[in-house]
Order: structure tokens, then sequence, then C-alpha cells
């Protein structure tokens, strides 16, 4: 038979010995409990579509689709897997091996599994099995090991189910893990034999967490400092990679009747080995948590950055970084496309509210009709349409900061119930007359003239005021030219980053040319001239001509 033709096929091991052949053919073949299931297998533990076994281009893959239980590839739990021959895969009660050369029937429609004791167990939590040979048991014992160090398992559950691989596969009675100050966390048994008993004192633990590597001790040698010890043999090892670090990290015991066979050296080293894969996972996760809490930290601390290094803009930043350690709501104000926004999301991610969410509403692009739904939302029933319940813009900031942009445009006939949900915090659903109390800082802005607004009764006084114990004044960009070459370098950066193209720069003639501009529509109309330029760049560097150009023509 030709290795491109095997004939996969699997063997059903049944409890009474009896084993049942089923060819694979190219395609999918489903097992489960549903009777729509090529083979169908009724253990009460088995999902209605538990596992789907593929033959394709000659191979045999294994798919776990979201079964209640998962299924196991020769004893360790998986998701997916690639199969050679003589994999067992479990699945609840039943067992599959995988073989080639089957040219055996199709599989009987039903497949009954005798009920065990423990049906109702999930396959996560049955007891392994190793081989009872030394070698083998050894050699599976690492297998498993070294599949769950690069599980993603929780700490928990992976050092459960770590100790009693090596339990097992050490033939110890008990295995035990302690942490840094000596303290035991986890203890697994032989339950045939029950719990040894053993604790380490403080002296004993303070010792054994100091040994250089995995080193075997007799309980002749420690009887004297802990009472019953002397009835048992320990195999120690630290999870710890360097010898000079030794004594800050936990480590694992192995405990062995003083009768049984003796820890080897073969044992010894082969611990060693998994406590120190076992560090490194550890110190792994360990890093990827800290990073990652440092990215939040970073995100929350700093947000958008204002950027420029002139005495405008830096005197800018202060005033907006000022207000965000304040709770007053705060006004914005600056020329279409000078990037409110932008400062606006600077000071709420310098605030106390960082980790609350930051929610934008544009009150100019929203219809008049439309703005008491959009600000408060609605009870089911409250119109037509309304056939559920809808949060509003104020319920979905609660916690965080709403960014209410051009806060001038606002219907006069809302603006009453806006100064409410500003002075109590108490907003009302269209459709409900029970008042809903929300946690949210406003921060507005605006590139009209409140104040004049105000005096012409097109804005309400008393909200006016409530809306500008603080204001900040974001500069257009003519009156900080000198920050031109930095905000425009950083657009090319960023459409670099975007679209993974080669960087670009600016040369001293292009840098001028921007200078000179009069930029009516501030940083935004920078940022849509930075985008052509580098759609329409020949090279890596913009040019004083291409600037020009698409200054004039907006065509990339």
């Amino acid at each position: 038979m030709s290795e491109a033709n095997k004939k996969w096929g699997l063997i059903r091991l049944q409890p009474n010995g009896q084993q049942d052949q089923i060819p694979l053919r190219e395609g999918v073949l489903t097992v489960g409990r549903d009777k729509d299931n090529r083979v169908r297998v009724t253990d009460v533990s088995v999902s209605r579509f538990h596992a789907e076994f593929e033959l394709k281009n000659d191979e045999v893959t294994v798919r776990d689709p979201g079964a209640k239980n998962g299924i196991l590839v020769n004893g360790v739990m998986r998701t997916e897997a690639a199969l050679q021959p003589n994999d067992e895969v479990g699945i609840g009660n039943a067992r599959f091996k995988v073989v080639s050369g089957v040219d055996g029937p199709t599989p009987k429609p039903s497949v009954r599994i005798d009920q065990e004791a423990d049906a109702l167990v999930k396959t996560t939590l049955r007891p392994l099995q190793l081989p009872s040979g030394s070698a083998d048991r050894q050699l599976a014992m690492l297998y498993h090991g070294c599949s769950w160090l690069a599980s993603d398992l929780k700490e928990d559950e992976f050092a459960e189910k770590c100790l009693r691989t090596i339990r097992e596969g050490m033939s110890a009675v008990e295995a035990q893990y302690y942490d840094a100050d000596g303290n035991l966390k986890h203890s697994v048994f032989d339950e045939k034999e029950g719990k040894t008993g053993v604790r380490l004192a403080p002296y004993l633990a303070d010792r054994f967490k100091n040994v250089p590597e995995a080193v075997i001790i007799t309980g002749e040698e420690i009887k004297y400092h802990q009472r019953n010890i002397k009835n048992y043999n320990y195999l120690v090892g630290t999870l710890c990679a360097d010898k000079a670090e030794r004594g800050k990290y936990p480590f694992i015991v192995l405990i062995k009747p003083v009768a049984w066979k003796e820890f080897t050296v073969k044992d010894r080293l082969l611990l060693q080995a998994l406590c120190q894969l076992w560090h490194r996972r550890t110190t792994s996760d360990q890093k990827i948590s800290r990073l990652d809490n440092e990215n939040k930290k970073l995100k929350q601390t700093t947000g958008p950055e204002l950027i420029g290094s002139s005495k405008t803009l830096e005197k800018m930043r202060k005033e907006a970084a000022k207000a965000a350690t304040t709770k007053f709501t705060v006004t914005l104000m600056g020329e279409t496309g000078s990037g409110k926004e932008v400062a606006a999301h600077f000071i709420h991610a310098n605030s106390p509210r960082a980790e609350g969410p930051f929610v934008r509403i544009n009150c100019a692009a929203i219809p008049h009709s439309l703005m008491e739904n959009e600000l408060f939302g609605h009870v089911k029933g409250a119109f037509t349409d309304a056939r559920s319940d809808q949060k509003g813009k104020f319920e979905l900031a609660h916690g965080g900061t709403l960014f209410l942009d051009e806060v001038g445009e606002q219907p006069l006939e809302l603006q009453a119930k806006m100064l409410r949900a500003l002075e109590s915090g108490e907003i009302e659903k269209i459709g409900s007359e029970k008042p809903l109390l929300v946690d949210v800082r406003v921060i507005a802005a605006t590139n009209r003239n409140l104040k004049q607004m105000s005096d012409e009764k097109s804005f309400r006084e008393d909200l006016y005021f409530r809306l500008t114990p603080l204001m900040v004044r974001i500069p257009p960009l003519r009156e900080h030219p000198e920050d031109i070459k930095e905000i425009a370098q950083s657009f090319l950066d960023q459409f670099t980053a975007d679209y993974d193209s080669a960087q670009f720069r600016l040369d001293a003639r292009a840098v001028n040319a921007l200078q000179k501009h009069d930029w009516p529509g501030n940083v935004r109309e920078l940022k849509h001239v930075m985008q052509r330029c580098a759609l329409g760049a020949d090279g890596a560097v913009i040019t004083a001509a291409l600037v020009k150009e698409k200054l004039e023509d907006p065509t990339p």
C-alpha cells in the first residue's frame, strides 16, 4: 500500500472488548449523541455534535466544534489535532484508535457505550493514566507535562493538572506545590493510598526551596526536624532557571514511602527539566501580564498626544492637563478642524475617569428631531418603532466622559433637559417618567461664540454658565506654524503604520511650503494633504512641488 493512499480509519474500542472498524473517506465524519451523526455515541456526557474527523489530502484531523466536555487526544485535552496511526481519541466514555489500511463496513447508525460510574464527569476532570513501563511512563509524563505547559489554562488549573501528571509519572504517593514563602498551595495524591499527612515545617520548607537543582532527600536525613517525616523519601525541584536566584521561587515536592522503590537519577533529571519549563511559563505569563498592565496604564495616563513644542501649543497643553485633574465641565473653543476632539480625548485619558468610557456625539450631525433620543434614549413602546429599550449617550458614558462636539447646535427646546442632566446627573428616557441617575463628566466643544448666542437668546444663559466653568482655547494652526513639521510628520508616520508602506519624510522646502499656507481647515486639512502626498509620492521624500500640487489639487 502506498503512503499516498493509507485508507485511513478508526477502530472503536468498546468496554466489552469488541473492536469495530470505521473507514474514513474524503470529507467529514461527525461523532455525537444526535442521531444525525455518522457515528452516534449515546453516552450522556457526549454533546449532540461532539467531534469532527476530517480526511483531506490523505491527512486526518479531529476538531472540537464546541462540545461541552471536550475531546482527548492521547489523553490530552485538545480543540484540534492532526492525527497519526495509533493515536487515541477520547469522546466521553468512548475511545477511538486511528489506523491505516481499513476496509471495514460502514458503522452502525448508533453506538451505545455502557455507562460507567463517572459517566457525567467532564472529560477534563478524568484522571490521567500513564503506561506501566518505566521508560514509556516517563516519556508519556514529559509529553503530557509539556502539553499542559503550552496550554492557556489558568494558573490554578494548570498547577493541578501538571502536579497530577508528575506524581503519576514519578510513581509518587503525593505531589505538593509550595509558594516562594513556603506555604503549601496545591497537593495531589494517590487516591488509593490517601494523603501522607506531610506538610513541611517552616525550617524544612526554607531548606527545600533553596536546593540548587532537583535533589533527592531521604527521610532519614531530616527526621530530627519534623515528626513522621522519616517514613518517606522526597524529590524536590525549584521553579527557578538560575541557581543564583534560588530561594525566591516556588518549589515542588514529590513524596514516596520508604518501602516503595526509591527515586532515581532519571527522576531527578526529568523533574529538573520540567521545573525549568514551568518556571519559563510562569515568568513569561508574568511578563505578558506586566506588559499588558503597563500598556493599559500608558493608554490611560497619556491618551492621544497633543503634538507640538511651540509656546502656543505648550500653553494649551498645560491648560488641558490642569482641566483633566478636575471634575468640572470643560468647554473647548476653536475653529473647525483645529483638534478639539483630540484635546477632549487627552483630557479624558489623563483624568481620574480614564478607565471609563469616552463617548462622542456631534450635535451638528444629528437632526433636531432625533437629538433627544440620541442623548437620553427611550423605553420600549415610547413610539411606534420602539421595540426595545435603547440607551442614550449619557447612559453609555456612565462612569466616564461625554464629549459634546458643536454643542452650540443643540435645539433650544432640548437645552432645559440638558441643563438638568448637568446639574443633578438625572436623565429621563423618552417614554419614561422615572429619572435615571448617571455619573458623567461633560466636555463640550464649539466653534461658535456661546456668549453671543446667549445674549441673542439662541442659547440658554443658564446652560452657558453651566458649560463654561473651565474654558480651553484650541489655537488655529496658523497661530503655531512652527509645529507644522512635527504634526505633518506624525500624519505620514501614521499612514506608514496603517498601510504598512515605506516611511516618508519631508524635505526642508516642503516644510517651508506647508508653513506658508493659511490652513483654513486647520489640522484636519493638514492631515488630508499629507495623506494625498503619501499616496502621490514617487519615493520616500515628500517634496515642495508635491506639497504645492496637493494643496491645489485634492486628487492623489
